[in-house]
């Protein structure tokens, strides 16, 4: 399985050097012929020539490293080294007809030329996939998006799309340990990404938080994603491990804190607004605001819940100027795909205290939507209200 990844990885990378430019000055990148055709002959200008012949025949080759290298090519790497020694394009090249050991030590002196010479770096990427070496060839990956930055454009969809096959976790979360600059754009494609997102997961709640920037991480679209996939058990245990304020930190089996504004939702209070009603935590007074016009209809807010079988009180207070009756409710509904969406428990509010008690069976799911929505008669002018108070406590001593 790791080796069909690594060959995946490998092809990736193969094609990118098919279209890669050259080293050397402006002439010699598009114009090698002419860098030739003048004296005194120009190394980097058969370096060039070579490394486009050895590009025709890895395209001749399906991507793949051809088993010998043409003469033709050898020659021009040889006249290129002679004339320039620095060319570490051509010492890569002259690499490829070595033996294995010498070969290994021939590839590090050009890396040594430069870190930007792209034979040597796919060649070492190559190598470290035929030996199954996942740690060497996520850093010659690493090295490669660092010196070039078309590289990273296709190299991140590549890595997304293997990072849950076995053995690619520990160096994976070594190198973003190390914070690299390309880490941004791979947390981003991840957390999008439907059938790698919760290997991502995993990753993230590996991650050392004192060696990160988060900055550079994409949590909301991790959780967001995660809840719309329906990968519940994942998401709480990404926020448990890395989301949650450690001081004071709630799981998802408590109601969320109006102190703050949301900022892992649905985890969190996700609030919904649209040009009929909206609705807003004022954190300073600790208060779910919200506002409604006649006509209104819809989800205002809502969390995702994990609840325990049992018996619980739900208190809401309410303050509001003569709330219209039935036109605010409550309801807690199950969020996992396979059970009916039959609501557990529903009730209007009304200005004031609110207590329902409400009894959650062995037989139920384990994760609900807590929801408070609107429903304004079209007659009835539209309203204001204010929630101080949400608490979803067990009852003690209760059986079902």
């Amino acid at each position: 399985m790791i080796r069909t990844g690594l060959i995946l990885l490998v092809t990736i990378v193969l094609s990118c050097l098919t279209t890669m430019n050259a080293i050397g000055g402006i002439t010699k990148k598009k114009n090698p012929d002419i860098a030739l055709s003048v004296w005194p002959k120009n190394g980097f200008g058969y370096q060039t020539s070579a490394i486009n012949a050895f590009k025709a025949a890895i395209v001749e080759n399906n991507g793949q490293f051809p088993d010998d290298i043409d003469e033709a090519i050898v020659t021009q790497a040889k006249k290129s080294f002679l004339s320039e020694p620095t060319a570490a394009g051509s010492v890569a090249l002259l690499a490829l007809n070595e033996n294995q050991a010498k070969r290994e030590k021939l590839m590090i002196s050009a890396q040594k030329l430069s870190k930007r010479e792209l034979v040597s770096q796919t060649w070492s990427i190559y190598d470290s996939a035929e030996r199954q070496n996942v740690a060497q060839l996520l850093s010659y990956y690493d090295l490669s998006m660092r010196t070039s930055r078309t590289s990273s454009t296709a190299l991140i969809p590549a890595i997304v799309s293997v990072i849950g096959q076995d053995g690619f976790a520990e160096p994976m979360v070594n190198l973003l340990k190390k914070n690299p600059p390309w880490a941004g754009q791979f947390w981003k494609q991840a957390a999008n990404n439907k059938a790698a997102i919760i290997y991502a997961s995993k990753l993230r709640s590996s991650l050392d938080e004192s060696q990160i920037d988060r900055s550079q991480l994409h949590d909301r679209d991790l959780v967001v994603n995660l809840v719309r996939n329906n990968h519940f058990e994942e998401v709480e245990e990404l926020y448990s491990q890395s989301l949650s304020d450690k001081e004071g930190a709630r799981g998802i089996t408590h109601v969320a804190r109006l102190d703050r504004q949301p900022l892992y939702p649905p985890l969190d209070w996700q609030l919904f607004s649209t040009g009929k009603y909206f609705a807003f935590i004022d954190t300073e007074n600790r208060i779910l605001n919200l506002s409604s016009t006649a006509g209104s209809n819809g989800v205002m807010a809502r969390q995702l819940l994990r609840i325990n079988p049992g018996v619980y009180d739900l208190s809401l207070n309410i303050v509001a100027d003569d709330l219209d009756i039935g036109s605010l409710r409550v309801s807690l509904t199950c969020a996992e795909p396979a059970a009916k969406n039959d609501a557990v428990f529903a009730a209007s509010l009304k200005s004031g205290a609110n207590i329902n008690r409400l009894s959650i069976s062995r037989d139920a799911c384990r994760y609900f939507w807590l929801s408070i929505a609107v429903r304004a008669d079209e007659r009835v002018d539209g309203q204001d209200v204010a929630i101080d108070q949400i608490v979803l406590k067990p009852v003690k001593d209760s059986q079902l």
